[in-house]
């Protein structure tokens, strides 16, 4: 869901851009057609980053970039607040932020921290001087729930999990009732989801 989001909103990274955390480069950087300049920032010599940084505190002088790409990074931060903020920060008048951040999810390693509310994602990047165009979530309740059952499936020692491989296809099409108006109007329900992406531009100051 996520490298699908990423794909329908590529058209909206142009210029120079900066990566952060992208050492893993999740996502083509041949798709990103309008971007002239593509600089990875990662904390790791071992991803081989363009540079080698932290996101709370990016070794770039003010207004460096048109674009920001930063996924599943937040999570691993001190202060994200700070990140935030610093994005912002090196980012020209012009520019735009694609963000994404996991929710119902296991913890990935030690280093994971913390996870986001949809509201607190509105309230840092608000904070920070941006204003959120486009927020969206990874699935509701059941694509959580198949989400859980795969990796539970995956993650079993047993070889009898072979025999449950069979499930799988029905799992993807389960997540097909996230769509579904009884989901979607359900408190309980659509309160449930794998992640957030948010795409945000500079906040203009009015005249």
């Amino acid at each position: 869901m996520l490298d699908k989001e990423i794909n329908m909103h590529q058209a909206n990274l142009f210029g120079i851009m900066l990566d952060i955390g992208g050492g893993t480069k999740r996502g083509n950087s041949k798709d990103f057609i309008h971007v002239t300049d593509h600089i990875i920032l990662d904390k790791s010599k071992r991803t081989r980053p363009t540079v080698i940084g932290d996101a709370e505190h990016l070794p770039f002088k003010d207004g460096a970039f048109h674009s920001i790409k930063c996924t599943e990074l937040l999570e691993y931060l001190n202060i994200p607040e700070q990140a935030v903020s610093e994005m912002r920060r090196v980012l020209k008048d012009c520019g735009e932020a694609m963000v994404s951040t996991p929710f119902n999810l296991g913890i990935h390693y030690d280093e994971d921290l913390v996870r986001f509310t949809k509201y607190k994602l509105v309230e840092m990047f608000k904070d920070a001087g941006f204003r959120i165009v486009y927020l969206s979530e990874q699935g509701r309740y059941f694509t959580v729930l198949g989400y859980m059952l795969k990796q539970a499936i995956l993650n079993t020692n047993s070889k009898a999990r072979w025999l449950l491989f069979w499930t799988f296809p029905m799992l993807d099409l389960m997540t097909g009732l996230d769509n579904w108006s009884f989901v979607k109007n359900s408190q309980f329900l659509s309160s449930f989801t794998t992640g957030y992406f948010i795409s945000a531009i500079i906040k203009q100051e009015k005249q």
